[in-house]
């Protein structure tokens, strides 16, 4: 009996931290939009972000992800980071690995395709270029014989 009450109270003690732990992950995030934005967050986008917490179950780490590819395309908005969240979703990325994965991916995929385009360039045929302006010369020389 004892044990058990020493256990609930060990249990509930860690709950309470991974919660407080949680609430200031989710407060980084916050702070960091604000900072990035350069204003502060109106109240409907509070709100947004607290539903892609609460509702949507988006982790702290995988929505800073998305303020990142946000700024570095430039796209200062709460619907163009939405837009990424809803994209890894529909892709199944969930985790900060799930999505250096994809970004490997990719990485890997554009290589593989400059590659191709390379060495498609260099098995084209060689055309040769014909010198219009000498026979342009060639041709008034005839014409005055």
């Amino acid at each position: 009996m004892l044990y058990e009450k020493l256990f609930t109270l060990e249990q509930q003690n860690l709950q309470q931290h991974a919660a407080s732990k949680i609430q200031a992950n989710q407060t980084q995030v916050f702070q960091a939009i604000e900072q990035e934005f350069g204003r502060t967050l109106s109240p409907i986008e509070l709100e947004t972000i607290e539903q892609w917490f609460s509702e949507d179950h988006y982790s702290p780490n995988l929505v800073m992800l998305a303020l990142r590819e946000a700024v570095l395309s430039q796209a200062y908005s709460l619907k163009y980071i939405d837009r990424v969240l809803l994209s890894w979703e529909r892709q199944n990325i969930r985790t900060a690995a799930d999505v250096q994965r994809m970004k490997a991916k990719q990485r890997q995929f554009g290589v593989q395709k400059k590659l191709k385009n390379y060495s498609q360039s260099q098995n084209k045929p060689k055309i040769p270029l014909k010198k219009w302006s000498s026979t342009d010369q060639n041709l008034t020389q005839r014409k005055d014989d």
